[in-house]
């Protein structure tokens, strides 16, 4: 009967298998097995905090730099993105045309032709370095947008997977409840098998006493207690020397006595 239910709790498991195509490659498991291990999880939380990180910053970053006017950037972008050696460079540039357009401010009038090209000059100078500071500014913002995405698209990973491991284990569950069926009907059966063998060990079991009787008890014909004559005996024997004892005690002390009293003189 218990076979019975066991091949039938078996047969049951391989069709839900089959039919929800499961794998089930870990035989002992009563849970199905997730779709992203402990260690891939763990590098996509990593991966959200250092997106998170570096997209706080990028757009604190860009948000302060906003904020300052644009002609006025160029003073502070190194400092706050680090060296950038075109900027370097076209900011050399224009401190040098602007140091010659001081210059020629002395020695030419502000019509004249080598001043008007020396003050285009500085204002080309001026123009290249606020494109590349607006240029830096729009790698900035490019950038936080990047990381956006980047972090939007992590995010969704894990709420994917998340979300198909739910969905799996709904789908599965009647899977995985038949396997932890045919487990209880196992160990049941194991049990069972074990008891009806140490019922058959006891039945094979010598039914013969390992003592055997040799004289049985029966009651006595006479009580052993009290034992009247034994007592009668015991006790007249004991008044006998009970009186030898005193009889003999008072002769002796008559006889003490006697040679003790002194005899009268005689005529």
């Amino acid at each position: 009967m218990q076979d019975a239910e066991v091949r039938h709790a078996q047969d049951e498991l391989d069709r839900l298998r089959r039919t929800l195509n499961i794998p089930d490659l870990d035989t002992m498991s009563s849970v199905p097995t997730p779709t992203l291990d402990v260690e891939v999880v763990r590098r996509l939380h990593g991966e959200l905090v250092s997106y998170q990180t570096m997209l706080e910053k990028e757009k604190a970053q860009l948000a302060e730099l906003r904020k300052i006017k644009p002609e006025e950037r160029y003073n502070i972008i190194t400092t706050a993105i680090g060296p950038d050696n075109e900027l370097g460079n076209l900011l050399s540039e224009m401190n040098l045309a602007e140091q010659r357009l001081i210059a020629m401010q002395r020695e030419y009038t502000a019509e004249h032709p080598t001043y008007l090209n020396g003050k285009e000059l500085a204002a080309d100078a001026r123009r290249r370095v606020h494109a590349r500071v607006e240029g830096i500014m729009t790698g900035l913002s490019n950038r936080v947008t990047g990381l956006t995405a980047a972090l939007k698209t992590v995010q969704e990973n894990l709420d994917s997977a998340r979300k198909s491991d739910l969905a799996k284990a709904e789908a599965t569950r009647p899977y995985y409840d038949a396997k932890v069926r045919l487990q209880d009907l196992q160990n049941f059966r194991k049990v069972l098998s074990m008891k009806v063998s140490a019922e058959q060990m006891d039945v094979r079991l010598p039914k013969s006493a390992l003592v055997s009787i040799i004289d049985r008890a029966v009651p006595g014909v006479r009580p052993v207690r009290p034992n009247k004559p034994f007592n009668l005996f015991v006790g007249a024997c004991g008044g006998m020397i009970l009186a030898v004892i005193i009889g003999g005690g008072a002769a002796w002390l008559v006889s003490l006595a006697g040679r003790k009293t002194p005899r009268p003189p005689t005529a």
